[in-house]
């Protein structure tokens, strides 16, 4: 009976799911302090960025493209002006269930600064049409580029041949607006916003 004891109080001190335990209670002291000291305006944005860093970690994701190669992968929520709102340490793949990853981190970072009508803007990898739908439904707006092959994008938008200097759009009936546009070569958009 005293080694389930034992083997009882050790397991108590093992984290087998969460690799951020350590730094977790860190972390969510300085973005309460970053939530006290300001509130965003109207604008805000979504991004990842990335801390060098070369030591032992198990969730250090490698970048062979980027100027920092390695390093701790940080989510962020910052205002149109670059403070630091709200941050999500990246912890390694998760299987997550239900909406794509991208969308959970949108929502997650943005859940106590939705509903008032703001406009968060993000880059492309962070963007589709189904988080589209999710914000429009929390009466908040996005807005930016659009990765072509999505799910859910319309086809007749993505595979549009264009000229250089044409754009070709659609809307459907809740007002998101997807659009291509050519310059050098196609890109895609993504808006939500309703244009007076």
């Amino acid at each position: 009976m005293s080694e389930m004891k034992i083997f009882i109080g050790i397991l108590g001190y093992m984290r087998m799911g969460d690799r951020l335990f350590k730094i977790e209670p860190f972390v969510n002291k300085l973005i309460e302090k970053f939530q006290a000291v300001y509130t965003p305006g109207e604008t805000f944005c979504i991004d990842e960025t990335l801390v060098p860093f070369r030591g032992r970690l198990i969730m250090k994701p490698v970048y062979s493209i980027k100027t920092h190669k390695y390093g701790i992968k940080i989510f962020k929520l910052y205002t149109a002006n670059g403070y630091t709102w709200n941050m999500k340490l990246y912890g390694g793949k998760e299987a997550t269930p239900g909406s794509s990853v991208p969308t959970k981190i949108v929502t997650f970072l943005s859940e106590k600064l939705i509903n008032a009508g703001r406009t968060i803007i993000m880059d492309n990898y962070y963007k589709s049409l189904e988080l589209a739908n999710i914000l429009l439904d929390k009466k908040t707006h996005m807005i930016g580029t659009l990765r072509a092959n999505r799910r859910g994008n319309p086809k007749e938008v993505t595979t549009k041949k264009l000229k250089v200097g044409e754009v070709y759009a659609k809307e459907n009936d809740r007002g998101i607006c997807i659009l291509k546009w050519k310059r050098q070569a196609g890109c895609a958009f993504i808006d939500n916003e309703t244009w007076g």
